[in-house]
């Protein structure tokens, strides 16, 4: 339980914003790790299943993001928040 909980919300980032209910409004903060080649978590919200899913490629890093029907998400990297409707997103060329 808390291990699972510990690579979903911690490592793929994966949680929702303070005020949301029910996952409506996801907030998604990886924390990328160079000890790792990839993570990939999913949470199956009371929307549907929320995704995230990071891979090292060479000195950078590809983020994968699926988010429910009528949920949005806030994707934050390198400290920029991106808004992402529902359904599939993926973010190139991230540096750590």
């Amino acid at each position: 339980g808390s291990v699972g909980e510990w690579v979903y919300r911690q490592l793929a980032g994966i949680d929702q914003t303070r005020d949301s209910v029910a996952y409506k409004d996801i907030f998604v903060e990886p924390i990328f790790t160079p000890r790792l080649d990839y993570v990939e978590a999913e949470f199956e919200s009371p929307r549907g299943r929320i995704k995230s899913a990071w891979y090292r490629e060479g000195s950078t890093y590809r983020l994968e993001v699926e988010v429910p029907p009528g949920s949005q998400a806030t994707v934050r990297l390198g400290g920029k928040d991106h808004i992402v409707e529902s359904g599939s997103h993926q973010f190139l060329g991230i540096e750590k």
